[in-house]
């Protein structure tokens, strides 16, 4: 077990936490090490010291975000890589001292053997994909209009119905009570997943009912 010490994310680190984050990760949607510090310091202080400092004989070689009972932000710089276990092991022990009878955890493939050799295994991974846009005229006989404010709960019921028996459901994933639902898309059009783009948004009408809908948001240098 080589010499690790776990240590709260500073403000005066978060340069160098960052950059060994994105060194030890291919997965993020951005690379931009500015606009995750900002991200960083727009946290409330509670979800700010759950980002911690994996130190090696003082030196900081990885990143973690330890949650009540789930990890998160999982980085090794990539010359420290055989650290994995080792750190995975740091945390899991952190975290069952805290009370968490059962962990969850996020994490990039690389650190797979990791994970899975102490227990973790695999249950879904969504997919980020990344496509080429081009314009097109909206087809004459389709009604398509900005979504607003008034049309929230409508737009919850839609987005409800559509995802009701989905795949994703299975794992916890696009759930919830009519009013979950209903913060979600206010959450979406005053920012909470990035800022909203109205110019993008648009829901389908055929009448008064919304038969299709796009929310977009710009969130981590691309929407």
């Amino acid at each position: 077990m080589p010499d690790l010490r776990f240590a709260a994310l500073r403000s005066a680190d978060a340069d160098r936490y960052w950059r060994v984050y994105l060194a030890g990760r291919t997965d993020v949607p951005s690379r931009d090490v500015r606009l995750h510090m900002d991200r960083y310091l727009s946290l409330p202080p509670e979800e700010q010291r759950s980002h911690v400092c994996v130190l090696l004989d003082g030196e900081l070689v990885g990143t973690v975000r330890l949650l009540r009972d789930e990890i998160a932000g999982f980085s090794l710089d990539p010359a420290h890589g055989d650290l994995a276990r080792a750190v995975l092991l740091k945390a899991v022990d952190l975290l069952r001292a805290r009370g968490a009878a059962s962990i969850g955890a996020s994490y990039e493939d690389r650190y797979a053997p990791a994970f899975e050799g102490l227990g973790f295994r695999p249950r879904f991974a969504r997919m980020r994909m990344e496509a080429g846009t081009k314009r097109y005229a909206a087809r004459p006989d389709m009604a398509l209009k900005p979504p607003e404010e008034s049309e929230v709960r409508g737009l919850a019921a839609f987005l409800r119905g559509v995802y009701e028996g989905h795949l994703e459901q299975q794992f916890g994933i696009h759930t919830g009570t009519e009013a979950e639902w209903t913060d979600y898309v206010t959450g979406v059009l005053k920012g909470d997943a990035g800022r909203f783009m109205p110019e993008a948004s648009f829901v389908a009408m055929d009448g008064d009912r919304i038969t299709g809908a796009i929310l977009m948001t710009y969130w981590m240098g691309s929407p």
